[in-house]
């Protein structure tokens, strides 16, 4: 999932990335840790929309929370406020603790800086997508405190359970 962690070199994630969001207008960036999370880069730069992330959740289910919402922001430039009450799904802006840690450190890194307030935006899943044993645990970026990217492994690590998960 990681180009580096498949051995690619930073110059060619480089040209990976330029090349998705020239062709996209957009890239989906996926950290898959024991807490994954994807997050977009180039909304901002090409359709003036925050970026947007999902955390916590099977790195499927995200891309599926976010695929809706990308076809909007790319078809108007905009998020439909009425469609995403009717799906119970909330939008949060990112607190400033969770911009100044390594959480979209690809975005940083395409763009030479760091993102500021109001870069970003969270993706909450609809209620009904968690058990109820688990909705507590879902991390809220628009509050101070660890999240995911504080818990995330090594990259080295990544690679060695992915080999793991291939052989089996």
């Amino acid at each position: 999932m990681c180009l580096r962690c498949d051995g690619y070199s930073e110059e060619q994630v480089r040209r990976a990335l330029d090349l998705t969001i020239l062709t996209h207008g957009f890239a989906i960036q996926q950290v898959d840790s024991h807490r994954p999370w994807t997050y977009t880069i180039g909304l901002l730069e090409g359709f003036g929309h925050p970026e947007l992330i999902t955390v916590d959740l099977a790195l499927d289910a995200q891309r599926e929370l976010l695929a809706p919402l990308l076809s909007m922001i790319t078809g108007t430039g905009a998020l439909d406020q009425r469609w995403l009450t009717e799906n119970e799904i909330e939008v949060v802006p990112v607190h400033e603790d969770h911009l100044a840690s390594s959480l979209v450190v690809m975005w940083s890194d395409h763009y030479g800086r760091g993102p500021h307030i109001g870069t970003f935006l969270q993706v909450l899943p609809p209620a009904s997508w968690l058990c109820a044993g688990h909705g507590h645990v879902l991390t809220r970026l628009d509050a101070p405190g660890p999240g995911p990217a504080s818990v995330a492994p090594h990259p080295q690590a990544n690679r060695a359970a992915r080999r793991a998960r291939r052989r089996r």
